[in-house]
């Protein structure tokens, strides 16, 4: 059964990047222009994992991260960051609990991490965080090798 992912970003070359290269791995995408598509999308289907910007003008982070919580149960979520990890979006996120934070520096390097993760069984590695504020920095221990957690 292949794998569904949810990508909420309002970058039109970034999301289509990313939908075209999930797609040539097998998975099947699902954009969304902000976070008001992203939580419709979420009413209607479910994924495997979410993908969302740490930019979504069309609704406040709070907001968000409460719906997220309450629409998405526990389907793992991880945060692109286009810079400062502790920007408002990033706050928001980790006071809810999230912890994996992406770069969006290369779609290419963000479809291998999730990759790796999923084909691995390893989607609790995507997931919200037990523990607030707990970070997992897959990027970094890609380049090292070694198993962030």
């Amino acid at each position: 059964m292949e794998k569904r992912i949810l990508i909420a970003d309002i970058d039109g070359d970034f999301l289509t990047r990313l939908e075209v290269l999930f797609e040539d791995k097998g998975y099947r995408t699902t954009t969304a222009w902000g976070g008001r598509e992203l939580l419709r999308a979420l009413q209607s289907q479910q994924f495997d994992l979410i993908l969302l910007s740490d930019y979504l003008p069309d609704i406040e982070p709070d907001e968000l991260w409460r719906s997220l919580r309450r629409v998405a149960g526990s389907t793992s979520v991880a945060l692109l960051e286009t810079g400062d990890p502790a920007g408002e979006m990033a706050r928001g996120y980790f006071r809810v609990g999230g912890h994996c934070v992406l770069s969006k520096a290369s779609p290419h390097k963000v479809v291998e991490m999730v990759h790796g993760c999923l084909s691995a069984g390893e989607s609790s590695q995507l997931n919200w965080a037990d523990v607030p504020g707990k970070v997992m920095n897959r990027q970094a221990s890609a380049a090292s090798g070694q198993n962030a957690g």
